[in-house]
């Protein structure tokens, strides 16, 4: 979508038509670092694991999915948006799509794992469409690249925010507080906690509502952030490239 992949320009459309569309790509390349990384969840986020990140980098070149960093790069500074915590942003117009820039080093999740699969989470929850668009490195860093439909809109009050998303059918983990984590599950075959769900994460579209942009999912384990995927049909039960 890019068009600014480093070996073929058509390795995007290759990649999804090898992995069953969008999100069978994004599917896999969680599926390929599965085995990396720590299963710790008191484990300090904010820095990669090497063997997450050398296995992902491994993906990368297998599907043919490194960017060019010169053209990436000079994209997100043309277009740029305002950027959150974790990811450069940038409009892609054409496509009406954001495109989201991650140094893996700045990882909020615990895991690069866990990053990926939180978007496989949110496409099926808030009925998302997060792609994934490829990978470059700079300065010897692994960066990620996604992207998600451009939502026209404002960031609601935390009032608005709140009626909006229980009214989806999440339920505020504290009622008397502003702390933005909420849970679902009642029409789920698994039970999910929902982190930073804060005003500046949802945006309020014209037509009155609400979407969840950067939401993270909490599980006390790994193996249980598998079986969640595994009971939502979002894993996959044979190999990665299935």
């Amino acid at each position: 979508m890019l068009a600014a992949y480093a070996q073929d320009p058509g390795a995007y459309h290759q990649a999804q038509d090898d992995f069953g569309g969008p999100q069978g790509l994004l599917r896999s390349a969680a599926a390929a670092i599965e085995q990396s990384g720590p299963d710790d969840p008191g484990k300090s986020p904010g820095a990669a694991g090497d063997d997450e990140t050398q296995a992902l980098s491994r993906f990368a070149s297998s599907t043919g999915l490194w960017l060019d960093p010169t053209g990436i790069r000079d994209f997100m500074a043309t277009h740029a948006m305002r950027s959150g915590s974790e990811h450069k942003v940038a409009h892609f117009l054409s496509q009406n799509r954001v495109v989201k820039d991650l140094d893996v080093q700045a990882v909020a999740t615990e895991s690069l794992f866990d990053y990926l699969t939180d978007h496989l989470l949110s496409n099926y929850l808030f009925q998302d469409s997060i792609h994934l668009e490829g990978f470059y490195l700079y300065d010897g860093r692994l960066h990620i690249v996604v992207s998600q439909p451009f939502v026209e809109g404002v960031h609601p009050p935390w009032a608005a925010l709140k009626e909006g998303l229980e009214a989806r059918g999440l339920h505020h983990e504290s009622p008397n507080s502003l702390i933005p984590s909420f849970t679902v599950g009642d029409s789920l075959n698994c039970h999910l906690c929902i982190n930073d769900l804060h005003e500046n994460n949802v945006i309020l579209d014209t037509n009155g509502e609400l979407h969840p942009i950067d939401a993270h999912f909490y599980f006390n384990t790994r193996a249980e952030r598998v079986e969640a995927l595994t009971n939502l049909g979002l894993w996959p039960t044979a190999s990665p490239s299935e």
